[in-house]
C-alpha cells in the first residue's frame, strides 16, 4: 500500500497521496475530497485519531503536521492557560465563536467575512467585507464576491503562484474561472501588491475585451494571508453540507406598482384640457411626455396615468396643429 502524507491546511488537515487505494476509508471517516487541493480534508480536531486510524489500518504515514500547532489549537489552548476553572459564563469570544458558526461564517479578519451559503439553489462561498454600526451590529458592504466551489479551488490551487507574483516586478493575473479574475497588482497610490479577486464580463462592443466588474474584494498581503489560513476550514465546511444546511431565502421580485390608468375620463374632457393648457403656446416645440405630466397634474391622475391615451392625446395636438391654434 503506498504510503501517505498528512498536511495541515489552515484549520483543517489534509491527507495527500495515492489516496486511491484506501479512499473508502478515507471517506468511512468522514473525509471530504478535494480536487483543488488534491487530497481528503478533515477538521483540524480529528488529527490524532485519523493518524491512528490509518497506521492501524497498515498505512504508512509522514506525518507533516508536527511542529506546526493549527490555529484553533492554539487559541483552545491560550483559553485553556488563561480562563478560570469556574466561570459562570462563556467569553465573549467563544460566544462569538459559536454565533459565527451558527449563522454560517468564518471570521477572516477584523472586517472581513466568509460565507456559506445557497442562493436560488446553488452553493457558494461569499468572500465580504463589513462594516461596524454604532449599535455594533455588522453590515455587509458591496466589497465582496461570491465563489462557486470550483472557482475556490483553483484559489486553493493557485495560492502559491499569488504569493510568487507578490514579490514580482510585474503585474500578474490569474483566471479562476470563466469569469472570475485574481490580480496581483500595486495600488494606484503605490505601495506593497495587493490581490484583486474579481468578477470579469465580456464587453461585446470591444471585440469580446474582458473587462472588471464591481463584484470583487481588494485584499492587502495580510488580508489574503488570513483567507488562505481558512481555506481547509472553508472546504470542510462546506464539503460537510452546511450549504444545503442554510436555507435560501427566496428572492423577492418586486413588481413595478402600474399607474391607475384613467380609462373613465371622455375624450371630449380630455381635448378640452388639452386645448386649455396649449392656448398661446408653440405647438411644434411641445413635448408632448411634458403636456402628458402637465395633464395628470391637472386631471389628478396617478403619474403615468395617461399613458395608454398617449396617442390620443398625440393626435388631438396634431389636429391643433392643422387647425392653426395655440401659438
Amino acid at each position: 500500500m503506498p504510503p501517505v502524507s498528512l498536511e495541515n491546511h489552515g484549520k483543517a488537515v489534509i491527507v495527500k497521496g495515492d489516496t486511491r487505494p484506501i479512499k473508502d476509508f478515507l471517506k468511512a471517516k468522514g473525509g471530504k475530497w478535494n480536487q483543488g487541493l488534491g487530497g481528503w480534508i478533515y477538521p483540524g480536531s480529528k488529527k490524532s485519531q485519523i493518524l491512528s486510524d490509518l497506521q492501524a489500518h497498515g498505512v504508512e504515514v509522514e506525518n507533516k503536521t508536527e511542529g506546526c500547532v493549527a490555529e484553533a489549537s492554539q487559541a483552545a489552548e491560550k483559553r485553556k492557560r488563561t480562563e478560570p476553572a469556574n466561570t459562570e459564563e462563556p467569553a465573549e469570544e467563544t460566544v462569538a465563536l459559536k454565533e459565527s458558526t451558527k449563522e454560517g461564517f468564518i471570521q477572516v479578519t477584523d472586517i472581513i467575512r466568509a460565507s456559506i451559503s445557497s442562493f436560488r439553489g446553488d452553493a457558494g462561498i461569499d468572500v465580504r467585507k463589513f462594516w461596524k454600526a454604532g449599535d455594533g451590529q455588522m453590515n455587509p458592504t458591496a466589497k465582496g464576491i461570491r465563489f462557486k466551489k470550483a472557482e475556490l479551488d483553483e484559489l486553493c490551487r493557485v495560492a502559491k503562484d499569488i504569493d510568487k507574483a507578490c514579490g514580482l516586478e510585474d503585474d500578474s493575473q490569474l483566471k479562476l474561472g470563466d469569469d472570475v479574475i485574481a490580480s496581483v497588482k500595486e495600488p494606484d497610490g503605490g505601495g506593497p501588491k495587493c490581490i484583486d479577486i474579481r468578477k470579469y464580463y465580456q464587453d461585446k462592443s470591444d471585440g469580446g475585451t474582458q473587462k472588471p466588474t464591481k463584484k470583487g474584494i481588494w485584499l492587502s498581503q495580510k488580508d489574503w494571508s488570513s483567507l488562505k489560513a481558512v481555506f481547509g476550514e472553508l472546504t470542510a465546511l462546506y464539503d460537510s453540507g452546511a450549504a444545503r444546511e442554510i436555507p435560501s431565502k427566496p428572492t423577492e421580485v418586486k413588481k413595478a406598482k402600474k399607474p391607475k390608468l384613467e380609462s373613465g375620463l371622455s375624450s371630449d374632457t380630455l381635448k378640452q384640457h388639452v386645448t386649455e393648457l396649449l392656448v398661446g403656446r408653440d405647438l411644434q416645440a411641445v413635448s408632448l411626455k411634458s403636456l402628458r405630466d402637465e395633464l395628470e397634474t391637472q386631471l389628478k391622475v396617478p403619474a403615468g396615468g395617461l399613458e395608454a391615451r398617449k396617442e390620443e392625446i398625440k393626435g388631438m395636438v396634431t389636429d391643433l396643429l392643422r387647425k392653426g391654434k395655440g401659438h
